[in-house]
């Protein structure tokens, strides 16, 4: 029997994690639906582990293939689907046990194409929690209203992952056989299906729990290799927004604004790892150099008041670096000196108590 709705995960040697993703999915109140698992060449306990599943759970499917990545693996799993509704979920994340029910009922009751309910990041040491979206109350957007709204959906990171949404599968399938559909482009996975969606309803449900997993994710990666792939998904929605008359000042505000935070951020990391001052030196001038950073940063020079933080200014990596790390030193010997600083300065003023 046809389910209403399937829920597609990619499995690649998460075995330790999959015994909770199974205890969230059997505790689900919305069980109309059937669990579609593409399993990408583990080589971990992770198929053995579905597999048991399986036995006891008819609503279970497996679809082992070869290691192809995972977006790839997304789009054998699309092909798979029967169902009218469709979600995602990644075996690593966890979810409450109306995840379902909610972006379902949602969908549903404002006959949307997409509904979008709250993600709360977490941090994998000490599980706490990194950012959760503000409460705005229950939002319907319409065709007419998408252009408006993007900027606002790209900068509270409602368009950054396919999880926490719930997809009209005819619409989905129309997007899974395009090619530029790459590994870590669900944002340019998610503007597509826009283009196409007659509506999309926001919810304050914060029903998904996703970790960010140091070792394993994207945001480990660091150095003007991560930068470019960055950069790569911001021009690619950039380009996207211009070729079907979605671009707005405001949207492209905002892409410069996330080409600055990418920017900050891999600084951050390079300053932060292992490697010897030239190399360091070297991978920040790369990113402050990228042709599109100093693009962006000379179309927003004179207007950098809209973000809450200020960009680097386009120059020398080395430079950069050796400026910083004095900063640094600096501040780290005024710190040491401010330590015994109170004490020394009561028993000189003869104030001590």
């Amino acid at each position: 029997m046809k389910h209403k709705l399937t829920v597609l995960i990619t499995v690649y040697n998460i075995a330790e994690y999959l015994p909770r993703f199974f205890e969230c999915m059997k505790n689900q109140s919305f069980d109309d639906y059937s669990l579609l698992i593409i399993d990408d060449g583990s080589t971990d306990d992770s198929l053995e582990i579905c597999r048991r599943f399986a036995e006891n759970d008819d609503r279970i499917v497996i679809v082992p293939v070869e290691h192809v990545g995972i977006s790839q693996a997304r789009n054998i799993g699309i092909s798979h689907i029967d169902t009218p509704l469709t979600a995602f979920a990644d075996g690593d994340d966890y979810f409450e046990d109306d995840y379902l029910s909610h972006l379902v009922r949602a969908l549903e009751k404002y006959n949307a194409d997409l509904s979008i309910s709250r993600v709360e990041y977490i941090d994998e040491i000490g599980q706490k929690p990194v950012a959760v979206h503000p409460e705005k109350g229950v939002t319907l957007i319409k065709k007419d209203e998408i252009k408006k709204a993007l900027p606002v959906l790209l900068r509270d990171r409602r368009l950054n992952y396919l999880y926490a949404k719930a997809f009209r599968s005819d619409i989905l399938k129309q997007i899974g056989v395009e090619k530029d559909v790459k590994q870590g482009s669900d944002t340019m996975f998610v503007f597509q299906y826009l283009e196409r969606a007659r509506s999309v309803v926001l919810i304050d449900d914060v029903d998904y729990h996703y970790i960010k997993y140091q070792t394993r994710s994207v945001t480990s990666y660091s150095g003007s290799d991560a930068f470019d792939r960055l950069i790569r998904i911001n021009n690619y929605i950039r380009d996207f927004s211009e070729a079907h008359g979605l671009m707005t000042e405001e949207l492209l505000t905002e892409i410069d604004g996330r080409i600055f935070i990418s920017a900050l951020w891999m600084i951050e990391k390079i300053m932060n790892t292992a490697g010897s001052d030239p190399q360091k030196s070297e991978e920040i001038d790369k990113i402050l150099n990228n042709e599109y950073y100093i693009e962006a940063y000379e179309r927003r020079k004179n207007e950098l008041e809209k973000y809450d933080f200020e960009p680097v200014m386009p120059q020398s990596g080395k430079s950069f670096y050796q400026k910083t790390l004095r900063r640094q030193k600096s501040l780290a010997f005024r710190g040491r000196i401010l330590k015994r600083l109170p004490g020394f300065a009561l028993r000189l003023y003869g104030t001590v108590r």
